[in-house]
């Protein structure tokens, strides 16, 4: 029988050499992904309009995606293949938060002045919701500017509350 004795806290601790070697490796990390300080990106939140809040610009921050309109269509057909291509069982539930992103994508592009791209989103996307979200679906499509924006019940009511999903 051999006996065998608890590690030492020494042997667990890594060496100066391997703490340097993750640190320059995350520096490097850090350079390669062009990260920001949270100040730096709350200070460029700031010169965007007063409807984008700080925490969700820093939250959805992607600085090759700000202006390209082509990204929110991109993205929202990224995760409907996602719900469609997942599980039988979950796809329901999972649908359920499409209508509400739908929406805010829709906003978001109006607001941000992008109304071309917004109404090709909007043809693009709005026969799947019809069945369920049809008069939430038209009067979405009635708001071709940021003005219209702010006068819709319904949109203030998207940006102001939250939609409730049951999973």
């Amino acid at each position: 029988m051999t006996s065998t004795s608890a590690p030492t806290p020494q042997l667990l601790r890594p060496t100066s050499t391997a703490e340097a070697s993750y640190k320059s490796a995350e520096t490097a990390l850090r350079q390669e992904a062009n990260l920001k300080s949270l100040g730096a990106l709350a200070d460029e939140a700031r010169a965007y309009p007063a409807e984008m809040s700080i925490p969700d610009f820093i939250l959805f921050y992607n600085e090759t995606e700000l202006n390209d309109p082509s990204a929110y269509r991109h993205s929202y057909g990224r995760l409907r293949k996602w719900v469609e291509d997942s599980l039988e069982k979950y796809r329901m539930e999972l649908s359920s938060v499409l209508f509400p992103i739908f929406a805010h994508t829709y906003i978001d592009l109006v607001n941000r002045g992008m109304t071309e791209q917004a109404r090709q989103f909007m043809d693009l996307y709005k026969a799947e919701h019809a069945e369920n979200h049809s008069s939430e679906v038209m009067r979405l499509s009635s708001v071709t500017t940021a003005e219209l924006g702010r006068e819709n019940d319904l949109v203030q009511s998207f940006l102001s509350n939250r939609y409730c999903v049951s999973m």
